[in-house]
């Protein structure tokens, strides 16, 4: 169920689709670097994959927009903390728990000029402001339709340039020295950390919706004759 609900999060933003596996595995591994037993950091590895899960109430519109986003749509995408961690909201599930205060929370500055509620240091719960780091660090070597790409090593300096100030000193620290060795022992750092994402059914049935999407978007497309009743999608 939370594996489908993450598909769902990232369908339109992701062209891979594999952005919250990444996140989910960098989460869990940092969590494991400072010292999380195993069950907590599989359980933050699911959750974090849901910290985008409100962008699904964000305007295709707004969310791909390749221009510098207006004051307006900023507050418009600034939303999705909210709208993600009601969808995730009264739960009985732990993972689901935790994948509503990371959702809520990711976007959160260490020193307290986040958003959605200003949240500052320690207030910040642990797992959201493990996530920001990886959430951050993906977004920048993957780059947004807003966004070029950047390298690992130009990602790592800019979020160092930010330590204390976006994201928890002590947090980055350990956040830095772990990428830098995992980059250093895995020559595709993608491949390493989208494992999960390359195993499931579910993000080949995503890759399949992309398509038809597409399609649908393509005037030719729309006019071709539908296949017969009964035809497999794949």
């Amino acid at each position: 169920m939370l594996e489908r609900m993450a598909v769902a999060a990232d369908i339109r933003e992701d062209i891979s689709g594999e952005h919250g596996y990444r996140v989910g595995r960098l989460s869990a591994l940092l969590a494991r670097e400072i010292g999380w037993e195993r069950d907590a950091c599989n359980a933050l590895d699911i959750a974090a994959r849901l910290h985008d899960i409100g962008k699904i109430g964000i305007p295709e519109k707004i969310l791909l927009d390749e221009k510098t986003l207006r004051a307006a749509e900023k507050h418009f995408i600034a939303s999705h903390t909210l709208v993600g961690a009601e969808i995730l909201a009264r739960s009985e599930i732990p993972q689901v728990r935790i994948a509503e205060e990371v959702a809520r929370c990711h976007h959160e500055w260490w020193d307290g000029t986040g958003y959605p509620r200003q949240l500052k240091g320690l207030d910040i719960p642990k797992s959201a402001r493990i996530v920001a780091l990886a959430d951050a660090f993906d977004a920048m070597t993957h780059g947004r339709p807003y966004a070029k790409a950047i390298t690992v090593e130009a990602a790592l300096d800019q979020i160092a340039g930010l330590r204390a100030r976006q994201f928890d000193p002590e947090l980055t620290d350990h956040f830095l020295a772990l990428v830098r060795r995992l980059a250093a022992t895995n020559e595709d750092l993608d491949a390493y950390l989208g494992k999960a994402a390359r195993n499931s059914p579910f993000l080949r049935a995503r890759a399949r919706i992309k398509e038809l999407l597409a399609q649908g978007r393509d005037s030719t497309a729309l006019s071709a004759t539908p296949p017969p009743p009964g035809t497999p999608l794949n």
